[in-house]
């Protein structure tokens, strides 16, 4: 397997409690990001190495498998953030694949 790079940055909710991470991950000139949501609401508490396991696995699936994940609205703009500062840590030369960010809103 080549040198494959990775960078992270913290889900943080109104009050800068994290609650989640992005990851971003490199593959073969191509990265993909990754990311993971406590469910706070419901009484889960941040792991932080959980939710970079889960964000990890969810950039391999896209990288690997071309799959695609749904970004939820409250952490719509933290994604485009973190995207536009993964374009420049893998010095713009590489091509987010698939496009794999989905900036849907999501219903119940």
């Amino acid at each position: 397997m080549k040198n494959q790079q990775k960078t992270k940055q913290y889900i943080r909710n109104q009050k800068g409690h994290r609650v989640g991470v992005m990851v971003a991950r490199e593959k073969d000139n191509h990265f993909a990001i990754g990311f993971s949501l406590c469910a706070t609401k419901k009484g889960d508490k941040f792991d932080p190495q959980l939710g970079e396991d889960i964000a990890l696995k969810r950039a391999y699936l896209v990288l690997d498998e071309g799959k695609e994940h749904v970004v939820p609205k409250s952490i719509e703009s933290q994604v485009i953030d973190f995207t536009e500062k993964s374009f420049r840590y893998f010095n713009d030369n590489k091509e987010l694949v698939n496009d794999n960010i989905k900036l849907l809103h999501k219903f119940n």
